[in-house]
């Protein structure tokens, strides 16, 4: 069986140790992940190859684009870790443009197109397309939130089945509660640590453990 984890800078472990040199990050989207980011402790834990197909900077659009072109195996153990509300991204046939608030580039689209209402019920659209997509195409999956205040509750939107709930403030899903109660920030002092990415590894493991027994 895999691991096989999807996400933003969350999941690829920005800013730890490994993927850090000299203030700066190591290449970028190009390098593999990091070795301490949660989806290689969780895989350890279960003892599963692990892979880690975190994006720094992606959007839950792009996330969603991953995981609709993946090739998933029935055995693999998917876990996704979806992103802030405050970026997007431009699809094109063969490439794939960014949209997010790190610099003047994007202005124009905060500025003039962003809502963050649109942005909430686009993300409900890319959960619930993604629930039925694997469903039954994967041995177990999960999603997680990082725990953004920003995050609307789920009950402002009606479900056939619920699946906005996965929006929660369960400590186990809330990995910047995570961060801030468990260590110091990661090298760039804006990313979580290493003792953060060992606690939601930890806290994943405890809650699935005996669902793959």
């Amino acid at each position: 069986m895999r691991l096989v984890a999807f996400g933003c800078s969350n999941t690829f472990g920005q800013a730890l140790p490994d993927v850090w040199n000299d203030g700066k990050a190591v290449s970028g989207i190009v390098n593999d992940p990091s070795i301490y980011a949660w989806p290689r402790i969780l895989a350890d834990k279960l003892n599963l190859e692990c892979v880690n197909l975190g994006i720094p900077g992606a959007s839950n659009k792009e996330i969603w684009w991953n995981i609709i072109n993946y090739n998933f195996l029935k055995t693999d153990l998917v876990f996704i870790f979806w992103s802030t509300f405050d970026r997007t991204c431009i699809i094109e046939e063969d490439d794939l443009n960014s949209i997010g608030n790190w610099g003047r580039k994007h202005k124009i689209f905060f500025t003039t197109y962003h809502n963050k209402f649109d942005q909430y019920i686009q993300f409900f659209l890319y959960c619930n397309y993604v629930h039925y997509f694997l469903q039954n195409k994967v041995k177990l999956l999960k999603y997680y939130y990082h725990g953004d205040s920003s995050v609307t509750p789920y009950s402002l939107f009606k479900f056939k089945d619920g699946y906005g709930k996965i929006l929660t403030n369960d400590p186990l899903v809330n990995f910047e509660k995570t961060k801030l109660s468990y260590d110091k920030k990661a090298m760039d002092k804006i990313h979580s640590g290493l003792k953060a990415h060992n606690a939601f590894a930890t806290a994943i493991y405890n809650e699935i453990k005996d669902e793959i027994t």
